[in-house]
């Protein structure tokens, strides 16, 4: 959200404006400008106070309020609405607890997902199903994904709630967006497809590891096959490895905020990529001079402490194996 940033109003009249006659009484009223500025400060003021109250509220309320609640709200409040109902179902399921003992919180959002119109909305009501791993859900997201004319985002969004929901028969379904013209599909698909058929898929995901472009998706094969023991994509790897390169890939959207995992945690989509890279050259056991060029240079020196960390775990793992 764009920071709003409060300067003090300047009390001098405008350049130009006459001074009054001496012995003349001046008119006492405001400025022109103080009767806009004002009454519109004033309102973005209460409209702030109101947004921090709704965030703020959420955190006393269960997952079923949180879905009822952002049924009615738009913008980005739903948008803070979805995300907090995302963290709250994964911090009851990081407790070993149901986040939905008797169903009726999944009914309820897949009939949310039903309803919404707006491709939008209805990709976050998607995540929050793969959250809540609703397998009943897996019919309706593999006809959304199978949806020639359905929206990017809402291609990508199912897919991803395929995964995590983890229900393998929706593994076909995927086969045919590895061909899709938009390279964030084909990139979530391959990862996707992967995750639920293991090996079956192998030759599929190491063939979009010659995928002409974006580099993304040839990266997103090659950690697909990382999961699955394939070192194929070993030099993609170690272009992850990297994060001038990774951030110069990911360009505009290095800042995106991704869910990674049903946990509800995130991340920057460049940490993300860096991260998996660091977890596959560990599954991998890539021990060659330039990977751990690489990692050393990641624990030495890069900006963010999750991935020297992790950098600094995998290097120890490959010395003592």
């Amino acid at each position: 959200m764009a920071e709003v940033e409060h300067g003090q109003i300047d009390p001098e009249p405008p350049e130009g404006e006459a001074a009054p006659e001496e012995g003349e009484e001046e008119e006492k009223r405001p400025p022109i400008w103080q009767l806009f500025i004002l009454p519109l400060g004033l309102v973005l003021l209460v409209t702030l106070m109101i947004f921090a109250f709704r965030i703020a509220g959420y955190t006393d309320k269960t997952p079923a309020q949180i879905v009822d609640d952002a049924r009615m709200l738009t913008g980005r409040e739903f948008d803070q609405a979805m995300d907090e109902l995302a963290s709250k179902i994964a911090a009851i399921r990081n407790n070993q607890e149901d986040a939905d003992p008797d169903g009726q919180l999944s009914h309820k959002v897949l009939a949310y997902f039903d309803e919404a119109i707006d491709p939008r909305r209805k990709s976050r009501w998607a995540l929050v199903l793969g959250v809540l791993k609703h397998k009943a859900a897996v019919p309706k997201l593999i006809k959304t994904v199978s949806d020639s004319k359905a929206e990017k985002q809402l291609v990508m969004f199912s897919v991803m709630a395929l995964e995590q929901i983890g229900d393998k028969t929706a593994a076909p379904s995927l086969l045919p967006l590895l061909d899709h013209i938009e390279p964030g599909v084909r990139s979530k698909a391959v990862h996707a497809l992967v995750k639920l058929g293991g090996e079956d898929y192998l030759g599929e995901a190491q063939r979009l590891l010659s995928d002409k472009q974006p580099q993304d998706v040839r990266c997103s094969a090659a950690l697909a096959l990382a999961m699955i023991k394939d070192p194929s994509g070993r030099d993609q790897i170690e272009f992850l490895l990297d994060r001038g390169q990774v951030e110069a890939m990911v360009g505009e959207d290095k800042a995106l905020i991704l869910r990674m995992w049903s946990d509800g945690s995130t991340t920057g989509l460049a940490e993300y990529y860096m991260y998996s890279a660091i977890f596959a050259v560990e599954h991998l056991k890539l021990k060659d001079e330039a990977i751990r060029t690489r990692l050393q240079a990641l624990a030495d020196s890069d900006s963010r402490r999750v991935i020297r960390q992790a950098a600094e775990k995998a290097l120890r793992a490959l010395d003592e194996d």
